[in-house]
């Protein structure tokens, strides 16, 4: 289990009066944060996506968003669908693949 410790920095301020006050500061990168995207493909209308998604942390996760257009906001994607963690790409793609109804339809 990922603590919170490691989303977290402890570091000790030295200012005049206030020698070892405790201050938490977030790292520059979250661990959560996306490295990278794998693989993304879009369904054959061009109105749903599936990403595969590197984490900082070097977990896996993915995606499914639908695009949606809005009279104020215009077009834009909206999520729903989102997976937990994988250990590997392939189990995450895998696992995507099962769940995803339209991908069933690929080559």
């Amino acid at each position: 289990m990922l603590g919170l410790g490691r989303l977290f920095q402890r570091k000790r301020e030295q200012r005049g009066g206030d020698v070892g006050r405790a201050v938490w500061e977030a790292p520059e990168l979250a661990p959560h944060a996306t490295r990278a995207i794998i693989e993304e493909i879009v369904s054959p209308d061009g109105k749903r996506r599936f990403r595969l998604h590197e984490r900082n942390d070097g977990f896996f996760v993915f995606d499914e968003m639908i695009e949606r257009d809005d009279e104020y906001a215009g077009l834009y994607w909206q999520p729903v669908r989102g997976s937990g963690l994988y250990h590997t790409a392939r189990e995450a793609r895998r696992d995507a693949l099962a769940e995803i109804p339209w991908t069933r339809l690929l080559p």
